[in-house]
């Protein structure tokens, strides 16, 4: 059976719901919507894993497994969450990873599916490759709003979203929907 990872990063909590920072866990959120009009087969109700370190979905149909991952170490440790669930999950390829996180150097409403090019800037996303290596897909969902950006980069990605850029951010992610299905295919 192929297993495929798909990891959205963000933070946990209320809090941080609906801040810039969490486009990853609301593109999870949409493709875990998404998903049963696919892999309708067998899935799973959002558990906590063994350690605590995430919480996880599943999806099966035929010898595809997709497994959701919704880190719970806050952005900056992402890596230990997602080292722990290719292990859980025995995923032994990061091409099997795809890593779902916002995106600074792209305009809100705009999304990019990549392979080795990201934001090197993103804690999160050093902090995942350098626990699990490099060779993962990326889906990166803008959140820059030139016309509100006048503070520093870490605090501007945990302003909340507005309701126009929480749609421009959905839009963006129905956009790769077809990615994200050409991902657990390959």
């Amino acid at each position: 059976m192929t297993t495929k990872l798909i990891i959205g990063l963000g933070n946990p909590g209320d809090r941080y719901k609906n801040t810039r920072h969490n486009a990853g866990f609301i593109a999870l959120d949409r493709i875990a919507e998404w998903l049963p009009e696919k892999y309708d087969e067998w899935s799973s109700d959002w558990q906590l894993s063994k350690r605590s370190t995430y919480e996880y979905r599943e999806f099966r149909k035929n010898d595809r497994r997709i497994i959701l991952v919704r880190p719970l170490t806050y952005m900056n440790l992402s890596g230990k969450a997602a080292a722990q669930a290719k292990h859980d999950f025995s995923v032994t390829s990061n091409e099997d990873v795809l890593l779902v996180c916002d995106e600074l150097d792209l305009l809100i409403g705009k999304a990019k599916v990549t392979k080795e090019k990201y934001s090197k800037t993103h804690n999160g996303v050093t902090s995942v490759l350098s626990t699990i290596g490099k060779g993962c897909t990326f889906l990166r969902l803008g959140i820059e709003a030139p016309t509100q950006r006048k503070i520093p980069g870490d605090a501007f990605v945990l302003m909340m979203l507005t309701q126009d850029e929480v749609i421009q951010l959905k839009k963006s992610i129905e956009s790769k929907l077809s990615d994200v299905q050409d991902f657990i295919l390959a």
